[in-house]
């Protein structure tokens, strides 16, 4: 229907060997909107935005946070335009709506139900969550782009599950959720938050100091001004035999999209509405929200993908579809398709592979390595949890990351020192190495 959005293909070998077993082949696909350049892509905010603001006031976010908060959410809304809709929800262990869905008009109004924002009570995220959706959901209309951001500082109890539904639910009315966990040494889930994030085609973060949220703010809300194209949806079609084993996001940064994590640890998904399998045959199709393209370098997958043994010949392993709607003039919907046509050759694949498909192969592995010592910490697994990190050591100093491999080594020392991980290490280190793609575009840049 359109070409405004395309898709590139690379696989980790040209030619995958041929025989007769089963094998992994990696895929790395690209997704970049055509004609947007690095300046292009920032001159954005002609289309109307919908923020939904969903902030965490219990009692830990006391003193400094609450205060950073409230002028980061004033920032926000000195620079929306009248064109653009704001709703905030606040939630302790009960939910507090404070605006709702309004058009930025009466900046002063609004300014003075932020300035009397109080912090009380526990943590029940899902509530806050449940009506940030339906606040971002009325907001909605052709060519409007819409976020929710999630803020907190503490673990929600009992209602993980609630929160992912939500999440879910907000992926399938392309709604992407920027999950934001605040304090170093704080108790807020990462897995949670992954979840959240994943679910809904949105992305996680980390803000380790009170005044670094409304650096965050901004950010957020620039990239929403800067969106070239909203609400995209990725299905995957594998041919008979062909499965995707696993798919993560490695730019702009790393996050593991299939299959995702409950905060159990517990792999989900496969029944989700987001990524519902469709079986026809042998074959089974994955569809997962990507959210919105918010710069000229796109978005860039990676899937581990299960090969059935083939003889030599020419074969076409899945085709792969990608719907999504254009911001600006037109408002249009698009979609575009790509068949992965392969060649198969005996005593192929024998070589080290697309250098640059290995190295999204190895900060993808990392990444696991590090949620699996993050897992294995939470349950008291010491050993499990020095092993993954020494093996993400050891990965991160091959890729020259040595500042980041010799944190990952001291975080190891220190569970075997003292069998715990430290909140603010493991935080740190684990978000800085998601980032090793935008660190990466960037240098490239310079």
């Amino acid at each position: 229907m359109s070409d405004n959005i395309s898709l590139k293909a690379t696989w980790n070998q040209d030619t995958l060997p041929a025989g007769d077993q089963t094998s992994l082949a990696y895929l790395l696909l690209d997704i970049k909107q055509d004609g947007i350049s690095s300046t292009s892509a920032g001159s954005g905010g002609a289309q109307p935005l919908n923020l939904s603001l969903v902030l965490d006031t219990s009692g830990s976010m006391g003193g400094a946070k609450i205060q950073n908060l409230k002028k980061a959410v004033e920032w926000v809304i000195d620079h929306l335009s009248p064109q653009d809709t704001i709703a905030i929800t606040l939630f302790d262990d009960e939910v507090h709506p404070l605006v709702s869905g309004t058009k930025v008009h009466d900046r002063k109004a609004l300014l003075a139900e932020v300035d009397a924002i109080k912090e009380a009570g526990g943590t029940a995220m899902s509530k806050g969550l449940a009506v940030g959706l339906e606040e971002a959901i009325k907001g909605q209309g052709q060519g409007v782009v819409s976020r929710i951001v999630l803020l907190t500082d503490g673990q929600t109890w009992g209602d993980g599950e609630q929160c992912i539904e939500l999440a879910a639910r907000a992926g399938a009315a392309g709604i992407p959720v920027t999950a934001l966990g605040v304090g170093a040494e704080e108790d807020w889930s990462i897995e949670l938050l992954d979840g959240i994030a994943g679910e809904s085609g949105g992305n996680v973060d980390y803000i380790a100091k009170p005044e670094e949220i409304a650096e965050t703010f901004e950010t957020t809300l620039r990239a929403m001004q800067a969106t070239t194209a909203r609400n995209l949806r990725l299905t995957f079609s594998p041919a008979g035999g062909v499965s995707a084993r696993a798919v993560y996001r490695v730019a702009p940064v790393i996050s593991r999209l299939w299959p995702s994590m409950e905060p159990s640890g517990v792999a989900t998904r496969d029944s989700e509405p987001t990524a519902q399998p469709q079986t026809g045959g042998e074959a089974t199709s994955l569809t997962l929200p990507l959210g919105d393209i918010q710069s000229a370098d796109g978005q860039t997958l990676l899937y581990e993908v299960v090969v059935p043994a083939r003889k030599p010949g020419s074969y076409r392993l899945a085709r792969v579809l990608l719907e999504y709607e254009t911001s600006g003039a037109g408002n249009s919907k698009g979609d575009t398709t790509l068949d992965l046509v392969v060649d198969f050759a005996t005593g192929a694949g024998k070589g080290p592979g697309n250098p640059r498909v290995m190295n999204s192969v190895e900060k993808a592995t990392t990444f696991k390595l590090q949620t699996r010592a993050l897992q294995a910490s939470m349950v008291g697994d010491a050993a499990a949890a020095t092993r993954n990190l020494r093996a993400a050591a050891t990965r991160l100093l091959n890729m020259g990351e040595s500042e980041l491999a010799d944190a990952a080594e001291k975080e190891a020392q220190k569970i075997e020192d003292e069998g715990q991980v430290s909140a603010a290490a493991t935080k740190k280190l684990t978000f800085d190495t998601r980032k090793l793609s935008a660190t990466e575009t960037a240098r490239l840049k310079e």
